[in-house]
């Protein structure tokens, strides 16, 4: 960084003109963590707040390791029986000739 943009910074800092860019996902922390609670996917929180789902599952992620309530985590998820890969018959490919 050029000596005079440093001289520029620190002086717009002093006078409080240099704030950086606000945190908007986090400063909707609190309708993210109700829309979660309520059974909303990331995907409808992330189109209804017009957020990318990144910046849904950091703030989640910033919320469960701190203080939201363990409701939140408690949304059932589904349990899948087996995947695509233990239905996979690997018979017939290992069968010698």
């Amino acid at each position: 960084m050029l000596e005079r943009q440093r001289e520029g910074i620190a002086k717009a800092k002093a006078e409080k003109k240099y704030k950086g860019r606000a945190p908007t996902a986090r400063n909707q922390k609190a309708d993210i963590i109700a829309m979660k609670a309520a059974g909303s996917s990331v995907i409808e929180i992330s189109d209804k707040l017009s957020m990318s789902r990144m910046s849904v599952y950091r703030v989640l992620n910033d919320a469960k390791q701190t203080d939201a309530p363990a409701s939140v985590w408690d949304v059932a998820t589904p349990v899948v029986e087996s995947s695509w890969w233990d239905r996979l018959d690997t018979s017939a490919a290992t069968a010698q000739p």
